[in-house]
């Protein structure tokens, strides 16, 4: 998906993060189910991580807080792992975006997702969960300390939260609306107060664990943020060369190491440029894991010469189109809206993104989600589709569409979609150009009349509020859909936390957005990790994988 991520790499840092589960109101701190094995966990007295070794000198690693038990591969001191499009930074939100699985080594997330199961988990929460609808809890574990030898603190985990709002990041609309009056730490206890119930909660966020007077001291801005990040996770950076290269080192003083046993004590993030060169890394051994495009997938499903594996995973969310109905008044005639539907052959343009991976979305919600109802696909029949447009009144060149696109993403969609516009007479002006630029004209009435969105760092448990929030968020006008009855189910499915209830409101969502040809879904957005079994598990890589974009550092270094 090369040509997806290198647009929404930068588009989607601003909008939206991994969405994660909600709680549910269930009290935190249980074991889920063991992914990839049936074994039961065995909890150390702090909720901590033990392991063993086996008899092929494999680890069978075990973690309470996470419910893991996954057989892993004997592992080198130090592993190379490849990136590209981007090397990233140690702060999420704004562009420059975070490298997430970087962040995943250095940092501790309140949360994270079981993928066996979808439920969330914690290394750092001793207990969470939801007081009453309005209220959520958590306790910060004791003796937690960050790289810089400070002591977390519940002060720390509040501020955590709620620096997305302080520092403007656009993504803290993800948060809900925060009583922040009301939210406060007491002792390691922290309470988090809402003005309406906010389904997603909290799990349905990737929060970092910071060091609120290390983030004062610095401020924002600081080059500390790529260089000398200061996380409580078991790694620390100890090299940072622009565009070139990341590496992490594991602290002697981790917190939880008495009850971790690391085999990987260093790992490197290699950035590569191009998306062939660091496959060929891939094959030559130079790297042991890399995200892979639908070219390189087919290119190694048919060598049946390498030793590599291949990890392919449902994101959690779809690649949709969205008719920009605030920016083009002439998406407010259904007739519109409904001849592109069938006039465009949007499995076509799913196999420029996907190739042989390609899944064609019957519904504007992933599969993956527990919230999925199967719609239907469109047909393509450009004949139903122009005669629709002369029943509506339409003759050639009647409708003009504008789209902007950056230079080299998405470039070929929005080609595609010329040429069978052009072919039921509808015009469309193409505009290409820069990041920057591209920011700039989405974020402003008629900048352009539709587009593409999906979120490329996945979601991990499928839920729709985050890969469906361009109905809550109108940062991107063209993905601002204005019928009422459209933004009303969508309010209601986020401000309730009762489950019967969202599934209700996402039910008539999506059954609203095919029968009214609100948006049209394209494909099932998929990742893919090519991978040395030599060290890595299958097993890991269904347990500690989330996209290519994100894996699970921390727990792949066990």
């Amino acid at each position: 998906m090369k040509s997806i991520r290198k647009i929404l790499c930068v588009l989607l840092a601003l909008m939206m993060v991994l969405a994660l589960c909600s709680c549910g109101g269930k009290s935190g701190g249980e074991t889920a189910p063991a992914p990839g094995g049936d074994k039961e966990p065995a909890k150390t007295d702090d909720g901590g991580k033990v392991s063993e070794q086996t008899d092929d000198g494999g680890a069978a690693s075990q973690a309470a807080d996470g419910g893991a038990a996954v057989e892993t591969a004997a592992k080198p001191e130090t592993v190379t792992i490849g990136v590209t499009g981007w090397l990233g930074r140690f702060l999420d939100g704004a562009e420059p975006s975070p490298n997430l699985t970087a962040c995943d080594g250095v940092y501790d997330s309140l949360f994270l997702i079981d993928q066996s199961t979808a439920q969330p988990y914690s290394y750092i929460l001793s207990d969470w969960g939801y007081e009453d609808e309005l209220t959520f809890k958590m306790t910060l574990k004791d003796g937690i300390t960050f790289a810089n030898g400070d002591v977390a603190t519940g002060s720390d985990l509040l501020f955590s939260v709620l620096q997305h709002i302080e520092r403007g990041d656009i993504s803290a609309s993800s948060l809900g609306d925060l009583d922040l009056d009301n939210c406060k730490a007491d002792g390691n206890v922290v309470t988090i107060k809402w003005k309406d119930p906010w389904g997603p909660g909290l799990t349905s966020r990737n929060i970092y664990l910071f060091d609120e007077s290390w983030c004062r001291e610095k401020g924002w801005d600081s080059y500390d943020w790529y260089e000398a990040p200061n996380g409580s996770g078991p790694f620390k950076v100890t090299e940072y060369v622009t565009d070139d290269h990341i590496t992490l080192e594991l602290r002697d003083d981790y917190w939880n190491a008495a009850n971790e046993k690391f085999q990987v004590k260093k790992w490197i993030i290699k950035y590569y440029a191009d998306q062939s060169t660091m496959y060929m890394a891939l094959e030559k051994g130079e790297i042991a894991m890399a995200g892979l495009s639908s070219t390189d997938y087919t290119r190694l499903v048919n060598d049946t010469s390498s030793k590599l594996k291949i990890k392919t995973r449902a994101m959690g969310t779809t690649l949709n189109f969205f008719f920009g109905a605030v920016n083009n008044p002439i998406f407010q005639d259904k007739a519109v809206r409904q001849a592109i539907a069938h006039g465009v052959d949007w499995s076509a343009i799913g196999k420029l993104a996907y190739g042989d991976l390609y899944e064609p979305a019957d519904s504007i919600v992933s599969t993956k989600s527990p919230f999925y109802k199967p719609q239907g696909v469109y047909e393509y029949n450009p004949d139903l589709a122009k005669q629709i447009l002369a029943d509506a009144g339409y003759k050639d060149g009647d409708i003009k569409i504008h789209l902007f696109e950056m230079n080299g993403a998405h470039k070929d969609f929005a080609e595609a979609f010329d040429y069978y516009c052009e072919a039921i007479g509808i015009q469309v002006d193409l505009e290409f150009g820069d990041v920057t630029t591209g920011l700039m004209t989405w974020m402003q009435d008629g900048g352009s009349d539709a587009g593409w969105y999906n979120n490329i760092n996945g979601v991990a448990n499928g839920d729709p509020h985050e890969s469906l929030n361009c109905f809550y968020i109108k940062g991107f006008t063209w993905c601002w859909w204005y019928q009422p009855e459209v933004q009303e189910r969508f309010l209601k499915a986020a401000h309730t936390t009762d489950e019967a209830s969202r599934s209700e409101q996402y039910a008539e969502l999506q059954k609203l957005a095919y029968d009214e040809y609100i948006i049209v879904p394209i494909c099932e957005c998929m990742s893919v990790i090519g991978y040395d079994p030599e060290v890595f598990s299958e097993a890991e890589m269904n347990a500690y994988t989330y996209t290519s974009a994100y894996t699970l550092l921390h727990a792949l270094s066990w």
